[in-house]
């Protein structure tokens, strides 16, 4: 459906897909049974002095999935978006705010969480959140958004274009040529031969670690890892993608200068704990290695962050493009398919 259609004298109810509800349930029957599990076999393998406090710390743990899986709860239950002629109901989980188009002033496309915050004449903010909504929703609030709000008050919406909108429309397989000479193909089969692996055997090791030695440090790996994998699966398409080398991309240099950087620093960090001097000194003799090395490190950020910025600007000139083409070329289809 084209942005504007059927709102004239109408009204239109937006809710959060079922999703939140059935995601919100199972995560929290999931952690509620995942940290059970845990907090019963770590008490078994503690000494007596520390159960409580293991049961405790996995407490504190559950208790944040638990919290986020109640939230979307909330979120189902409460949140609605209704659009009526003239005005916009938000309904959030604790108020309800009414917007009068005729008195907006401003428009921000956001990011995050993705949506727009509009400015009005009584120097109120009121915040749209259009990720509360299915796929279709979203794409066509967005493009309402567009057609109802004046384009000169909105700001930072090739950005938003870029980073948020685009990745709404469907996805386009295409079929990828093969790499040249400096590029390589990257897959998820790719992360996958490389992750699956890492979070199997650092699983296995932590199990081992707490039950010989009653170190739960390293947990941490394989929690790492499946974050990794998580969101390198998420960024690589589905079709793959060619990447240059790292090597054959001159840009690429700041990088390895930076990682030069951090592998002196830890370097220096171990060089210096073997030392046979106080701690005091040794940890004043790390602190100046970083102080030392800063220096070298913040230029580096700097141009990498000044670099994907100019790119952001030039791709998102082109999003914005592309997303009113294709806006524009629904909307004549949908008048055509309408003309009797």
């Amino acid at each position: 459906m084209v942005a504007g259609e059927g709102i004239e004298g109408a009204c239109r109810v937006f809710r959060p897909p079922r999703d939140y509800r059935d995601g919100g349930l199972l995560s929290l029957i999931f952690f509620t049974l995942l940290f059970l599990t845990f907090t019963v076999l770590m008490r078994l393998a503690a000494l007596p002095e520390f159960r409580n406090w293991i049961t405790l710390f996995f407490i504190m743990l559950w208790s944040v999935p638990a919290i986020l899986s109640c939230w979307m709860l909330l979120k189902y239950r409460k949140v609605s978006l209704t659009i009526e002629s003239g005005t916009i109901t938000v309904q959030s989980i604790f108020s309800s705010k009414v917007i009068d188009l005729a008195e907006v002033q401003k428009v921000c496309w956001r990011l995050f969480p993705t949506g727009l915050r509009v400015h009005t004449n009584h120097f109120e903010t009121v915040s749209l959140t259009v990720s509360h909504f299915s796929r279709e929703d979203q794409i066509w609030l967005i493009r309402y958004f567009r057609q109802v709000f004046p384009e000169a008050i909105q700001e930072n919406w090739p950005l938003y274009c870029l980073h948020a909108a685009n990745r709404l429309r469907p996805e386009k397989h295409t079929v990828v040529p093969p790499p040249g000479p400096d590029e390589i193909m990257i897959t998820r089969q790719r992360y996958d031969r490389i992750l699956i692996p890492l979070i199997l055997v650092s699983t296995v090791a932590g199990i081992v670690a707490v039950f010989t030695h009653h170190d739960f440090a390293l947990f941490i790996l394989p929690v790492l890892c499946l974050m990794f994998w998580f969101m390198f699966k998420i960024v690589t398409p589905r079709e793959g993608q060619i990447q240059k080398r790292l090597i054959a991309d001159k840009e690429n240099r700041g990088v390895f200068v930076l990682m030069g950087c951090w592998g002196v620093l830890l370097v220096s960090f171990l060089f210096i704990q073997r030392l046979e001097m106080p701690t005091s000194s040794k940890n004043t003799w790390m602190l100046v290695s970083t102080v030392a090395l800063l220096p070298a490190m913040i230029p580096v950020i700097m141009r990498a962050e000044k670099k994907r910025k100019q790119l952001d600007l030039i791709k998102a000139e082109q999003a914005a493009r592309e997303w009113e083409a294709e806006a524009a070329y629904d909307r004549t289809h949908n008048q055509e398919g309408a003309t009797p």
